[in-house]
């Protein structure tokens, strides 16, 4: 029981300082549309390294993408690498999972530039060595996330998820505004400055978010929703199961994922297709047999009119020759 607790300890440290890394982040390069003015992340400790492509030094962030590739390469340096040997396979999945969140919400807020994934991937990350290069205390941290996770690199966990380009901007938005209410729970309840009505506010907006994200009907709930949707859900009951110790009475649940009216359309068509099919395997088996049986009783009628044919061609020869 005690190492359950210390674990559980562990992890509620780790998401922690992951909060606090995403909100140093945002502090200092907001998350809003029109930000290019409230922008300085020169306040962020060793992130002008990654303005780089890391094969030259002293580059400068010059355009926005370049500074969203900044805090990308920040974050998975602060979240996972320099943390990695104290992380859980789910930890390390969870907060690959928040920093995707990140990276795609604020993509999506450039509408005037290249602001898909994958042609980010193409001008920003599959030729940029920072992203091959995972080092903690001078060890190579790649080969924790090969022999635990199957990824080769950062980069190879980009490439892997590209699946977040396909979940709408809406919602990316919803979930993205979902962990940032987690983030302050999380931060607050830390700091020990986190009142029960505070709690109940932050939770009931989380809980909106996931009854608005069932609500759309038209969103496709590929693999990548369901994992963020996943992650978000054990994160949000771990924080209830643990304040509920305290005196802070009901306290919201999150809904269940819905399936989408597509999905469901889709099924309801298999299955009648399938039930025409076996109609059709019945009806076809039933007109096989009986031709199978009208051939056999075919056979046998010709047979036999062959054998009373032989046998009156054999009379008449007798008669003939008497």
């Amino acid at each position: 029981m005690i190492k359950t607790k210390c674990l559980y300890c562990i992890y509620m440290l780790n998401i922690y300082e992951v909060c606090e890394n995403f909100g140093i982040v945002i502090q200092n390069y907001t998350d809003k549309i029109n930000n290019s003015e409230e922008c300085d992340i020169k306040n962020i400790p060793g992130i002008e390294e990654y303005c780089s492509d890391g094969k030259l030094e002293g580059t400068e962030c010059k355009i926005e993408l370049d500074i969203i590739n900044a805090g990308c390469l920040w974050l998975f340096e602060q979240n996972i690498a320099n943390r990695i040997d104290n992380l859980t396979n789910e930890q390390v999945n969870a907060f690959i999972i928040y920093i995707m969140i990140w990276l795609n919400y604020m993509l999506n807020l450039k509408k005037d530039e290249k602001n898909n994934l994958s042609d980010f991937y193409e001008e920003h990350i599959k030729n940029n060595s920072h992203y091959t290069i995972c080092t903690n205390d001078d060890n190579d941290c790649n080969s924790t996330l090969k022999n635990n996770l199957g990824y080769e690199n950062f980069k190879d966990v980009i490439f892997k998820n590209m699946d977040f380009s396909n979940i709408d901007f809406e919602d990316i938005s919803k979930f993205y505004e979902a962990f940032k209410l987690l983030c302050k729970i999380h931060t607050e309840y830390n700091e020990n400055n986190l009142e029960c009505t505070k709690y109940l506010e932050y939770a009931n907006k989380i809980v909106d978010k996931f009854k608005e994200l069932n609500g759309n009907s038209s969103v496709t709930r590929n693999t990548s929703y369901s994992q963020v949707w996943s992650t978000l859900s054990t994160d949000y009951d771990n924080l209830k199961n643990k304040y509920n110790g305290t005196n802070c009475m009901n306290i919201p649940s999150l809904p269940s994922i819905k399936r989408t009216q597509n999905h469901i359309q889709s099924s309801g068509v298999t299955s009648s297709s399938l039930s025409i099919v076996n109609k059709l395997i019945i009806a076809l088996s039933i007109f096989g047999a009986i031709a199978f049986f009208l051939g056999i009783s075919y056979k046998r009628k010709d047979k036999k009119y062959k054998e009373e044919n032989e046998s009156i061609i054999y009379d008449s020869k007798r008669v003939t020759n008497s």
